[in-house]
Protein backbone atom coordinates (compact mmCIF):
# COMPACT_ATOMS: atom_id res chain seq x y z
CA UNK A 1 0.00 0.00 0.00
CA UNK A 2 1.54 3.63 -1.12
CA UNK A 3 2.60 6.05 1.44
CA UNK A 4 -0.59 8.15 -0.08
CA UNK A 5 -3.33 5.78 0.09
CA UNK A 6 -2.27 5.15 3.95
CA UNK A 7 -2.42 8.71 4.86
CA UNK A 8 -5.75 9.13 2.99
CA UNK A 9 -7.14 6.11 5.20
CA UNK A 10 -5.66 8.03 8.47
CA UNK A 11 -7.38 11.19 7.31
CA UNK A 12 -10.45 9.53 7.15
CA UNK A 13 -10.47 7.31 10.15
CA UNK A 14 -9.62 10.68 12.65
CA UNK A 15 -12.53 12.33 10.85
CA UNK A 16 -14.81 9.37 11.84
CA UNK A 17 -13.74 8.91 14.96
CA UNK A 18 -13.60 13.02 15.99
CA UNK A 19 -16.91 14.27 17.56
CA UNK A 20 -18.27 16.43 14.80
CA UNK A 21 -18.31 20.06 16.36
CA UNK A 22 -21.72 22.05 16.36
CA UNK A 23 -22.39 24.60 14.34
CA UNK A 24 -21.93 28.09 15.60
CA UNK A 25 -25.01 29.89 17.12
CA UNK A 26 -26.69 32.07 13.90
CA UNK A 27 -26.62 35.59 15.46
CA UNK A 28 -30.33 36.73 16.44
CA UNK A 29 -32.14 39.06 13.93
CA UNK A 30 -32.30 42.88 15.58
CA UNK A 31 -36.11 43.02 16.95
CA UNK A 32 -35.81 46.73 17.03
CA UNK A 33 -35.69 49.47 14.56
CA UNK A 34 -32.91 52.23 14.88
CA UNK A 35 -34.42 54.93 17.45
CA UNK A 36 -33.14 57.99 17.97
CA UNK A 37 -33.72 59.62 21.53
CA UNK A 38 -34.58 63.17 20.83
CA UNK A 39 -32.13 63.83 24.09
CA UNK A 40 -29.77 61.43 25.73
CA UNK A 41 -30.98 59.16 28.17
CA UNK A 42 -34.66 59.17 26.95
CA UNK A 43 -34.84 55.93 25.66
CA UNK A 44 -32.23 52.77 24.74
CA UNK A 45 -33.14 50.10 21.93
CA UNK A 46 -32.61 46.46 23.55
CA UNK A 47 -29.31 45.41 23.08
CA UNK A 48 -27.75 42.14 21.95
CA UNK A 49 -28.04 39.24 21.71
CA UNK A 50 -32.20 40.02 21.76
CA UNK A 51 -32.92 37.79 23.19
CA UNK A 52 -36.88 38.03 24.67
CA UNK A 53 -37.22 38.91 28.82
CA UNK A 54 -39.52 36.36 29.74
CA UNK A 55 -38.57 32.52 30.07
CA UNK A 56 -42.17 32.17 28.13
CA UNK A 57 -40.67 33.89 25.05
CA UNK A 58 -37.49 31.51 25.26
CA UNK A 59 -39.38 28.31 24.77
CA UNK A 60 -41.14 29.85 22.18
CA UNK A 61 -38.32 30.35 19.87
CA UNK A 62 -38.00 27.70 16.82
CA UNK A 63 -34.45 27.37 16.65
CA UNK A 64 -33.47 24.66 19.64
CA UNK A 65 -29.75 26.22 19.63
CA UNK A 66 -31.08 29.44 20.89
CA UNK A 67 -33.82 28.60 23.79
CA UNK A 68 -31.46 27.26 26.83
CA UNK A 69 -29.22 30.07 26.07
CA UNK A 70 -31.94 32.54 26.13
CA UNK A 71 -32.68 30.93 29.33
CA UNK A 72 -29.37 31.08 31.12
CA UNK A 73 -29.34 34.75 29.51
CA UNK A 74 -32.52 35.66 31.45
CA UNK A 75 -31.06 33.90 34.66
CA UNK A 76 -28.26 36.65 35.06
CA UNK A 77 -30.57 39.31 34.43
CA UNK A 78 -34.18 38.56 35.51
CA UNK A 79 -36.02 42.09 35.44
CA UNK A 80 -33.40 43.33 32.55
CA UNK A 81 -31.45 45.85 35.01
CA UNK A 82 -29.15 46.22 32.17
CA UNK A 83 -31.37 47.70 29.74
CA UNK A 84 -30.80 51.01 30.56
CA UNK A 85 -27.81 51.35 32.67
CA UNK A 86 -26.21 53.44 30.41
CA UNK A 87 -29.74 55.48 29.52
CA UNK A 88 -29.64 56.27 32.73
CA UNK A 89 -26.09 57.23 33.13
CA UNK A 90 -26.67 59.64 30.42
CA UNK A 91 -29.94 61.23 31.64
CA UNK A 92 -29.00 65.04 32.46
CA UNK A 93 -30.00 66.71 35.64
CA UNK A 94 -33.44 68.27 35.28
CA UNK A 95 -33.05 71.77 34.60
CA UNK A 96 -34.45 74.25 37.43
CA UNK A 97 -38.30 74.09 36.68
CA UNK A 98 -38.20 71.31 34.64
CA UNK A 99 -40.69 68.41 35.96
CA UNK A 100 -39.56 65.03 34.44
CA UNK A 101 -42.40 62.35 33.05
CA UNK A 102 -41.16 59.11 32.86
CA UNK A 103 -43.64 56.15 30.68
CA UNK A 104 -42.77 52.69 33.14
CA UNK A 105 -44.24 49.50 31.27
CA UNK A 106 -43.86 46.70 28.84
CA UNK A 107 -43.92 46.20 25.01
CA UNK A 108 -46.90 48.97 24.76
CA UNK A 109 -44.80 51.47 26.71
CA UNK A 110 -41.82 50.04 25.10
CA UNK A 111 -42.57 50.53 21.27
CA UNK A 112 -44.11 53.83 21.70
CA UNK A 113 -40.31 54.93 20.87
CA UNK A 114 -40.49 53.25 18.05
CA UNK A 115 -40.51 56.22 14.42
CA UNK A 116 -42.89 54.18 12.60
CA UNK A 117 -46.02 54.60 15.56
CA UNK A 118 -45.10 58.81 14.97
CA UNK A 119 -42.33 58.81 17.78
CA UNK A 120 -42.63 59.62 21.48
CA UNK A 121 -44.43 62.86 22.51
CA UNK A 122 -42.35 64.92 20.34
CA UNK A 123 -40.53 68.12 22.01
CA UNK A 124 -41.56 66.81 25.81
CA UNK A 125 -39.21 65.81 28.43
CA UNK A 126 -40.44 62.66 28.58
CA UNK A 127 -38.58 59.41 29.43
CA UNK A 128 -39.39 56.24 27.74
CA UNK A 129 -38.55 52.55 30.33
CA UNK A 130 -40.48 50.30 28.68
CA UNK A 131 -39.26 46.84 28.40
CA UNK A 132 -41.22 44.53 26.13
CA UNK A 133 -42.84 41.31 27.82
CA UNK A 134 -42.03 42.42 30.97
CA UNK A 135 -44.64 41.22 33.73
CA UNK A 136 -45.41 43.26 37.07
CA UNK A 137 -42.83 41.06 39.29
CA UNK A 138 -40.45 42.30 37.07
CA UNK A 139 -40.68 46.17 37.23
CA UNK A 140 -41.20 45.84 40.70
CA UNK A 141 -37.59 44.87 40.78
CA UNK A 142 -36.42 47.37 38.53
CA UNK A 143 -38.73 50.29 39.64
CA UNK A 144 -35.40 51.60 41.78
CA UNK A 145 -33.04 51.31 38.72
CA UNK A 146 -35.68 52.84 36.18
CA UNK A 147 -38.05 55.31 38.03
CA UNK A 148 -36.70 56.17 41.51
CA UNK A 149 -33.25 57.01 40.94
CA UNK A 150 -34.19 59.35 37.88
CA UNK A 151 -36.53 61.22 40.42
CA UNK A 152 -39.35 61.57 37.85
CA UNK A 153 -42.24 64.21 38.84
CA UNK A 154 -44.74 61.67 37.49
CA UNK A 155 -44.45 58.35 36.60
CA UNK A 156 -46.84 56.74 34.12
CA UNK A 157 -47.42 53.19 35.05
CA UNK A 158 -49.22 50.79 32.70
CA UNK A 159 -48.56 47.24 33.23
CA UNK A 160 -50.59 44.15 34.07
CA UNK A 161 -51.25 42.34 30.73
CA UNK A 162 -48.11 40.07 30.76
CA UNK A 163 -49.34 38.73 33.78
CA UNK A 164 -52.58 37.85 32.23
CA UNK A 165 -50.73 35.83 29.68
CA UNK A 166 -48.12 33.72 32.01
CA UNK A 167 -45.29 35.66 30.51
CA UNK A 168 -43.49 34.44 33.64
CA UNK A 169 -45.72 31.54 34.92
CA UNK A 170 -49.44 31.67 36.37
CA UNK A 171 -49.56 35.03 38.06
CA UNK A 172 -52.82 35.28 40.23
CA UNK A 173 -54.60 38.95 40.08
CA UNK A 174 -53.79 39.61 43.41
CA UNK A 175 -50.32 39.38 43.05
CA UNK A 176 -50.88 41.65 40.12
CA UNK A 177 -52.37 44.31 42.02
CA UNK A 178 -50.15 44.25 45.26
CA UNK A 179 -47.30 44.78 42.43
CA UNK A 180 -49.40 48.05 41.25
CA UNK A 181 -49.82 48.84 45.02
CA UNK A 182 -46.18 48.30 45.69
CA UNK A 183 -44.76 50.15 42.66
CA UNK A 184 -47.00 52.95 43.81
CA UNK A 185 -46.17 53.10 47.15
CA UNK A 186 -42.61 53.32 46.32
CA UNK A 187 -43.14 56.21 43.98
CA UNK A 188 -44.81 57.77 46.82
CA UNK A 189 -41.86 57.66 49.37
CA UNK A 190 -39.90 58.98 46.62
CA UNK A 191 -41.98 62.15 46.41
CA UNK A 192 -43.08 61.02 42.48
CA UNK A 193 -46.56 61.45 41.71
CA UNK A 194 -48.02 58.03 39.94
CA UNK A 195 -50.41 57.49 37.11
CA UNK A 196 -51.95 54.26 36.70
CA UNK A 197 -53.16 53.37 32.89
CA UNK A 198 -56.02 50.70 32.51
CA UNK A 199 -54.88 47.56 30.28
CA UNK A 200 -55.67 47.67 26.81
CA UNK A 201 -57.71 45.31 25.41
CA UNK A 202 -56.65 42.86 22.55
CA UNK A 203 -58.07 41.14 19.42
CA UNK A 204 -58.24 38.25 17.87
CA UNK A 205 -57.00 38.11 13.56
CA UNK A 206 -56.44 35.99 11.05
CA UNK A 207 -53.13 35.31 11.71
CA UNK A 208 -53.26 35.46 15.28
CA UNK A 209 -56.83 33.76 16.25
CA UNK A 210 -56.22 33.57 19.76
CA UNK A 211 -55.25 36.79 21.61
CA UNK A 212 -58.46 36.56 23.69
CA UNK A 213 -57.56 32.85 24.87
CA UNK A 214 -54.29 34.32 26.08
CA UNK A 215 -55.44 37.11 27.59
CA UNK A 216 -59.14 37.01 28.41
CA UNK A 217 -61.18 39.81 28.17
CA UNK A 218 -63.43 39.58 31.27
CA UNK A 219 -59.89 39.54 33.25
CA UNK A 220 -58.31 42.39 31.60
CA UNK A 221 -61.80 44.31 32.87
CA UNK A 222 -61.78 42.72 36.48
CA UNK A 223 -57.66 43.98 36.85
CA UNK A 224 -59.02 47.52 35.08
CA UNK A 225 -61.74 47.76 37.55
CA UNK A 226 -59.20 47.24 40.39
CA UNK A 227 -57.34 49.62 39.04
CA UNK A 228 -60.03 52.19 38.52
CA UNK A 229 -61.22 51.97 42.33
CA UNK A 230 -57.67 51.91 43.75
CA UNK A 231 -56.63 55.32 41.92
CA UNK A 232 -60.05 56.71 43.29
CA UNK A 233 -59.29 56.08 46.60
CA UNK A 234 -56.00 56.57 47.15
CA UNK A 235 -55.82 60.25 44.78
CA UNK A 236 -53.65 58.61 42.30
CA UNK A 237 -54.04 59.42 38.41
CA UNK A 238 -55.36 57.31 36.09
CA UNK A 239 -55.62 57.48 32.33
CA UNK A 240 -58.41 54.78 30.53
CA UNK A 241 -56.95 53.96 27.96
CA UNK A 242 -58.98 50.67 27.66
CA UNK A 243 -62.17 52.55 27.03
CA UNK A 244 -60.77 54.95 24.07
CA UNK A 245 -60.14 51.84 22.57
CA UNK A 246 -62.13 49.05 22.78
CA UNK A 247 -64.97 48.03 20.01
CA UNK A 248 -68.50 46.93 20.89
CA UNK A 249 -67.39 43.43 20.60
CA UNK A 250 -65.28 44.20 24.09
CA UNK A 251 -62.26 43.67 21.92
CA UNK A 252 -59.39 46.20 21.06
CA UNK A 253 -60.39 48.14 17.62
CA UNK A 254 -59.58 47.19 14.55
CA UNK A 255 -58.39 50.46 13.48
CA UNK A 256 -56.04 50.83 16.51
CA UNK A 257 -53.67 47.25 16.34
CA UNK A 258 -51.91 45.41 13.31
CA UNK A 259 -51.39 42.55 15.75
CA UNK A 260 -54.01 42.07 18.34
CA UNK A 261 -52.42 43.39 21.40
CA UNK A 262 -49.94 46.23 20.70
CA UNK A 263 -50.71 49.83 19.20
CA UNK A 264 -50.02 51.07 16.08
CA UNK A 265 -49.72 54.48 14.96
CA UNK A 266 -53.68 55.47 15.12
CA UNK A 267 -53.87 53.70 18.64
CA UNK A 268 -50.99 55.71 19.87
CA UNK A 269 -52.72 59.01 18.45
CA UNK A 270 -55.64 57.61 20.70
CA UNK A 271 -53.19 57.13 23.76
CA UNK A 272 -51.42 60.29 24.03
CA UNK A 273 -53.66 62.84 24.51
CA UNK A 274 -55.35 60.89 27.19
CA UNK A 275 -51.88 60.81 29.16
CA UNK A 276 -51.31 64.37 28.46
CA UNK A 277 -54.96 65.34 30.21
CA UNK A 278 -53.81 62.52 32.84
CA UNK A 279 -50.18 64.12 33.55
CA UNK A 280 -51.58 67.53 33.89
CA UNK A 281 -54.15 66.38 36.26
CA UNK A 282 -51.83 64.90 38.19
CA UNK A 283 -49.35 67.89 37.76
CA UNK A 284 -51.77 70.14 39.28
CA UNK A 285 -51.87 68.45 42.59
CA UNK A 286 -49.29 68.45 45.31
CA UNK A 287 -46.17 66.51 45.39
CA UNK A 288 -46.51 63.46 47.70
CA UNK A 289 -44.28 64.37 50.53
CA UNK A 290 -41.02 62.60 49.82
CA UNK A 291 -39.53 60.69 52.73
CA UNK A 292 -40.17 56.80 54.18
CA UNK A 293 -42.64 58.43 57.20
CA UNK A 294 -46.03 58.14 55.06
CA UNK A 295 -49.08 59.31 57.07
CA UNK A 296 -52.01 57.47 55.09
CA UNK A 297 -51.64 54.23 53.99
CA UNK A 298 -53.15 52.81 50.84
CA UNK A 299 -56.60 51.87 50.58
CA UNK A 300 -56.79 48.56 48.67
CA UNK A 301 -60.14 46.99 47.07
CA UNK A 302 -60.49 43.39 47.26
CA UNK A 303 -58.34 42.04 44.19
CA UNK A 304 -60.47 40.77 41.47
CA UNK A 305 -61.82 37.52 41.02
CA UNK A 306 -59.72 34.76 38.99
CA UNK A 307 -62.36 34.74 36.32
CA UNK A 308 -60.15 32.91 34.22
CA UNK A 309 -57.32 30.48 34.22
CA UNK A 310 -54.31 32.32 34.07
CA UNK A 311 -52.08 31.38 30.82
CA UNK A 312 -48.67 29.81 31.26
CA UNK A 313 -46.02 28.50 28.98
CA UNK A 314 -46.91 27.17 25.50
CA UNK A 315 -45.85 23.60 23.96
CA UNK A 316 -45.87 20.03 25.79
CA UNK A 317 -47.59 20.28 29.91
CA UNK A 318 -45.24 20.00 32.15
CA UNK A 319 -45.33 19.52 35.78
CA UNK A 320 -44.13 23.01 37.51
CA UNK A 321 -42.45 22.28 40.68
CA UNK A 322 -42.90 24.24 43.57
CA UNK A 323 -40.13 26.09 45.20
CA UNK A 324 -39.90 23.21 47.92
CA UNK A 325 -39.17 20.62 45.55
CA UNK A 326 -37.49 22.10 42.48
CA UNK A 327 -34.56 21.38 43.22
CA UNK A 328 -31.17 24.11 42.66
CA UNK A 329 -33.15 26.89 43.68
CA UNK A 330 -30.77 28.85 41.98
CA UNK A 331 -30.18 29.86 38.65
CA UNK A 332 -26.66 29.84 39.48
CA UNK A 333 -26.84 25.94 40.90
CA UNK A 334 -28.42 25.17 37.80
CA UNK A 335 -25.26 25.31 36.21
CA UNK A 336 -23.70 23.05 37.46
CA UNK A 337 -25.87 20.08 36.54
CA UNK A 338 -23.62 18.37 34.61
CA UNK A 339 -26.73 17.33 31.09
CA UNK A 340 -27.38 20.17 29.20
CA UNK A 341 -31.28 18.99 29.45
CA UNK A 342 -30.97 19.11 32.81
CA UNK A 343 -29.59 22.43 33.07
CA UNK A 344 -32.25 23.80 30.72
CA UNK A 345 -35.08 22.16 32.73
CA UNK A 346 -33.56 23.53 36.03
CA UNK A 347 -33.59 27.42 34.71
CA UNK A 348 -37.22 26.62 33.34
CA UNK A 349 -38.96 25.86 36.41
CA UNK A 350 -36.56 28.34 38.29
CA UNK A 351 -37.49 31.25 36.36
CA UNK A 352 -41.10 30.44 35.93
CA UNK A 353 -40.92 31.08 39.42
CA UNK A 354 -38.62 33.47 40.32
CA UNK A 355 -39.94 34.74 43.26
CA UNK A 356 -40.57 31.42 44.31
CA UNK A 357 -44.60 32.82 45.42
CA UNK A 358 -46.24 29.29 45.46
CA UNK A 359 -43.62 28.40 48.08
CA UNK A 360 -45.95 29.92 51.04
CA UNK A 361 -49.49 30.44 48.96
CA UNK A 362 -50.60 27.17 51.08
CA UNK A 363 -49.16 28.63 54.83
CA UNK A 364 -50.19 32.43 53.60
CA UNK A 365 -54.20 31.33 53.14
CA UNK A 366 -53.99 30.43 56.70
CA UNK A 367 -53.01 33.19 58.48
CA UNK A 368 -56.50 35.25 60.36
CA UNK A 369 -56.29 38.80 59.81
CA UNK A 370 -53.96 41.00 62.15
CA UNK A 371 -54.50 41.42 65.46
CA UNK A 372 -55.89 44.69 66.88
CA UNK A 373 -54.37 45.92 69.79
CA UNK A 374 -51.98 42.83 70.98
CA UNK A 375 -49.12 43.84 72.79
CA UNK A 376 -45.71 43.60 71.56
CA UNK A 377 -44.88 40.53 72.98
CA UNK A 378 -47.95 38.95 70.76
CA UNK A 379 -47.67 41.14 67.36
CA UNK A 380 -47.09 39.30 64.49
CA UNK A 381 -43.51 39.22 63.45
CA UNK A 382 -42.40 37.86 59.05
CA UNK A 383 -39.38 36.86 59.03
CA UNK A 384 -38.07 37.17 55.96
CA UNK A 385 -34.46 35.79 54.27
CA UNK A 386 -32.77 32.92 52.53
CA UNK A 387 -31.89 29.57 53.65
CA UNK A 388 -30.17 30.70 56.84
CA UNK A 389 -33.92 32.19 57.89
CA UNK A 390 -35.45 28.86 56.23
CA UNK A 391 -33.21 26.70 58.28
CA UNK A 392 -34.44 28.37 61.99
CA UNK A 393 -36.71 26.51 62.33
CA UNK A 394 -36.01 23.19 60.56
CA UNK A 395 -33.99 19.73 62.16
CA UNK A 396 -32.34 20.63 65.62
CA UNK A 397 -32.89 24.16 65.00
CA UNK A 398 -36.10 23.74 64.86
CA UNK A 399 -37.68 25.83 67.74
CA UNK A 400 -38.32 28.52 65.98
CA UNK A 401 -40.23 31.70 68.63
CA UNK A 402 -42.50 28.70 69.46
CA UNK A 403 -44.25 31.14 72.21
CA UNK A 404 -44.52 33.90 69.61
CA UNK A 405 -47.14 34.54 66.64
CA UNK A 406 -43.62 34.87 64.02
CA UNK A 407 -44.03 33.53 60.62
CA UNK A 408 -40.72 32.40 58.73
CA UNK A 409 -41.11 32.91 55.44
CA UNK A 410 -37.59 31.76 54.29
CA UNK A 411 -36.31 30.49 51.23
CA UNK A 412 -32.91 28.60 50.48
CA UNK A 413 -30.82 30.48 48.20
CA UNK A 414 -32.76 33.73 47.00
CA UNK A 415 -31.53 37.00 46.53
CA UNK A 416 -32.79 40.25 47.63
CA UNK A 417 -33.96 40.84 44.04
CA UNK A 418 -36.28 37.42 44.38
CA UNK A 419 -37.04 38.74 48.22
CA UNK A 420 -37.90 41.92 46.71
CA UNK A 421 -40.31 40.36 44.20
CA UNK A 422 -42.31 38.28 46.92
CA UNK A 423 -41.98 41.01 49.51
CA UNK A 424 -46.17 42.73 48.85
CA UNK A 425 -47.20 38.67 49.13
CA UNK A 426 -45.08 37.15 52.14
CA UNK A 427 -45.07 39.97 54.10
CA UNK A 428 -47.25 43.10 52.90
CA UNK A 429 -50.68 41.02 52.51
CA UNK A 430 -49.87 39.48 56.14
CA UNK A 431 -49.78 42.69 57.73
CA UNK A 432 -47.32 41.83 60.53
CA UNK A 433 -46.46 44.64 63.14
CA UNK A 434 -42.79 44.41 62.23
CA UNK A 435 -40.31 42.43 59.52
CA UNK A 436 -37.09 41.11 60.25
CA UNK A 437 -34.53 41.38 56.91
CA UNK A 438 -31.52 38.77 56.83
CA UNK A 439 -30.40 39.18 53.13
CA UNK A 440 -27.80 39.76 50.80
CA UNK A 441 -25.58 36.90 51.19
CA UNK A 442 -26.77 35.45 47.79
CA UNK A 443 -26.46 38.13 45.47
CA UNK A 444 -22.79 38.18 46.79
CA UNK A 445 -22.37 34.30 45.25
CA UNK A 446 -24.70 35.46 42.08
CA UNK A 447 -27.47 33.28 42.46
CA UNK A 448 -29.24 35.67 39.97
CA UNK A 449 -26.40 37.50 38.48
CA UNK A 450 -23.73 39.86 39.95
CA UNK A 451 -25.01 42.75 41.72
CA UNK A 452 -23.15 45.76 43.25
CA UNK A 453 -23.35 46.27 47.09
CA UNK A 454 -24.77 49.45 46.36
CA UNK A 455 -27.53 47.17 44.21
CA UNK A 456 -27.96 45.06 47.27
CA UNK A 457 -28.56 47.43 49.35
CA UNK A 458 -30.99 49.51 47.59
CA UNK A 459 -33.00 45.99 47.39
CA UNK A 460 -33.52 45.96 50.82
CA UNK A 461 -34.04 49.62 51.00
CA UNK A 462 -36.84 49.16 48.66
CA UNK A 463 -38.37 46.52 51.04
CA UNK A 464 -38.06 48.74 54.04
CA UNK A 465 -39.50 51.64 51.87
CA UNK A 466 -42.75 49.46 51.57
CA UNK A 467 -43.40 48.40 55.19
CA UNK A 468 -42.91 51.57 56.56
CA UNK A 469 -45.30 53.12 54.04
CA UNK A 470 -47.52 50.52 55.61
CA UNK A 471 -46.68 51.04 58.45
CA UNK A 472 -44.29 47.91 59.32
CA UNK A 473 -41.23 48.24 61.05
CA UNK A 474 -38.32 46.96 59.50
CA UNK A 475 -35.59 45.34 61.63
CA UNK A 476 -32.62 44.78 59.30
CA UNK A 477 -29.77 42.03 60.18
CA UNK A 478 -26.01 42.59 58.84
CA UNK A 479 -25.31 39.39 56.27
CA UNK A 480 -23.30 37.04 58.37
CA UNK A 481 -19.65 35.65 58.09
CA UNK A 482 -18.73 32.38 56.46
CA UNK A 483 -15.68 30.37 57.04
CA UNK A 484 -13.90 27.74 55.03
CA UNK A 485 -14.99 24.39 56.69
CA UNK A 486 -14.53 20.76 56.60
CA UNK A 487 -17.63 18.27 56.12
CA UNK A 488 -17.42 14.37 56.70
CA UNK A 489 -15.33 12.52 54.51
CA UNK A 490 -12.56 15.75 54.89
CA UNK A 491 -14.39 16.99 52.52
CA UNK A 492 -13.50 21.19 52.49
CA UNK A 493 -16.15 23.44 51.78
CA UNK A 494 -14.29 26.52 50.44
CA UNK A 495 -17.02 29.18 51.72
CA UNK A 496 -14.59 32.13 51.41
CA UNK A 497 -14.26 32.11 47.48
CA UNK A 498 -17.57 31.97 46.79
CA UNK A 499 -18.47 34.66 49.60
CA UNK A 500 -15.53 36.85 49.90
CA UNK A 501 -15.01 38.60 53.09
CA UNK A 502 -14.27 41.96 51.90
CA UNK A 503 -17.14 41.87 49.58
CA UNK A 504 -19.42 41.00 52.65
CA UNK A 505 -17.75 43.99 54.49
CA UNK A 506 -18.71 46.25 51.57
CA UNK A 507 -22.50 45.30 51.58
CA UNK A 508 -22.85 45.22 54.88
CA UNK A 509 -21.60 49.23 55.01
CA UNK A 510 -23.77 49.73 52.27
CA UNK A 511 -26.91 48.18 54.19
CA UNK A 512 -25.57 50.67 57.37
CA UNK A 513 -25.57 53.45 55.15
CA UNK A 514 -29.14 52.61 54.10
CA UNK A 515 -30.55 51.98 57.69
CA UNK A 516 -29.13 55.25 58.96
CA UNK A 517 -31.13 57.41 55.91
CA UNK A 518 -34.07 55.97 56.28
CA UNK A 519 -33.72 55.70 60.17
CA UNK A 520 -34.69 51.94 60.98
CA UNK A 521 -32.42 49.87 63.17
CA UNK A 522 -29.49 46.99 61.82
CA UNK A 523 -28.38 44.36 64.50
CA UNK A 524 -24.75 43.96 64.12
CA UNK A 525 -24.99 40.25 63.16
CA UNK A 526 -21.78 40.56 61.75
CA UNK A 527 -19.24 40.94 64.35
CA UNK A 528 -21.03 39.40 67.04
CA UNK A 529 -21.05 36.38 65.19
CA UNK A 530 -17.50 36.75 63.79
CA UNK A 531 -14.31 35.59 65.03
CA UNK A 532 -11.22 37.54 65.66
CA UNK A 533 -9.78 36.62 62.28
CA UNK A 534 -13.98 38.31 60.76
CA UNK A 535 -14.71 34.13 59.74
CA UNK A 536 -18.16 32.87 61.59
CA UNK A 537 -17.20 31.14 64.53
CA UNK A 538 -16.69 27.74 64.14
CA UNK A 539 -19.75 26.22 67.25
CA UNK A 540 -21.95 28.81 65.37
CA UNK A 541 -22.13 26.43 61.67
CA UNK A 542 -22.71 23.21 60.05
CA UNK A 543 -20.90 23.64 56.91
CA UNK A 544 -19.18 27.56 56.95
CA UNK A 545 -22.37 29.36 56.29
CA UNK A 546 -25.70 27.75 57.35
CA UNK A 547 -25.89 27.87 61.28
CA UNK A 548 -25.78 25.64 63.54
CA UNK A 549 -28.49 24.86 66.80
CA UNK A 550 -26.00 27.12 68.76
CA UNK A 551 -25.56 30.00 65.92
CA UNK A 552 -29.36 30.02 65.81
CA UNK A 553 -29.79 30.36 69.25
CA UNK A 554 -26.75 33.20 69.84
CA UNK A 555 -28.93 34.84 66.64
CA UNK A 556 -31.99 34.76 68.66
CA UNK A 557 -30.06 36.83 71.82
CA UNK A 558 -29.39 39.20 69.04
CA UNK A 559 -32.65 39.61 67.29
CA UNK A 560 -35.36 39.55 70.25
CA UNK A 561 -34.36 42.62 72.46
CA UNK A 562 -34.26 44.85 68.96
CA UNK A 563 -37.30 43.52 67.66
CA UNK A 564 -39.63 44.40 71.46
CA UNK A 565 -37.60 47.54 71.05
CA UNK A 566 -38.99 48.26 67.70
CA UNK A 567 -42.72 46.83 68.38
CA UNK A 568 -43.04 48.87 71.44
CA UNK A 569 -41.42 52.08 69.17
CA UNK A 570 -44.28 51.10 66.62
CA UNK A 571 -46.91 50.87 69.46
CA UNK A 572 -46.18 54.61 70.61
CA UNK A 573 -46.15 55.97 66.62
CA UNK A 574 -43.09 56.99 64.57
Amino acid sequence: MSTISVSIICAVASLLAAPTPLPPLPPLPPLDPPVEPAFPGQYAPKPPPNFPPTPKRCLEIANPWFRCPCLEWLAQDFASLTRYTAANERLLPQRPGQRRVLFFGDSITDNWSRPQFGGFFPGKPYVNRGIGGQATTQMLVRFRADVMALRPAVVVILAGTNDVSGNIGATPPEVTVRNLAAMVDLARVHGIRAVLASLLPVRDGTLWPSRTAERPLMRLRALNDWIAAFARANAVGFVDYHAAMVAPDGQMQAALTDDGVHPNAAGYAVMAPLAEKAIAAVMRRPAPRAGAKIQVALRLPPPPQDVAPPRTQPGPERARLSSEAAGPASARACADLSLPGDRCACLENNLFNFAGLDRYTAANATVPAAPTGASPTVSRVVFLGDSITRGWGTGEAATFFADRPYLNRGIGGQTTEQMLARFPTDVLALTPAAVVILAGINDIAGNTGKRTPAQIAGNVASMVELALARGIRPLLLSVLPVSDATLAGDRPQVRTGMFPPDIIYAVNRALAAEARRLGVPLVATHAAMADVSGHLRKEFTTDGLHLSPLGYAALAQLVEPALRAELARGRGGR
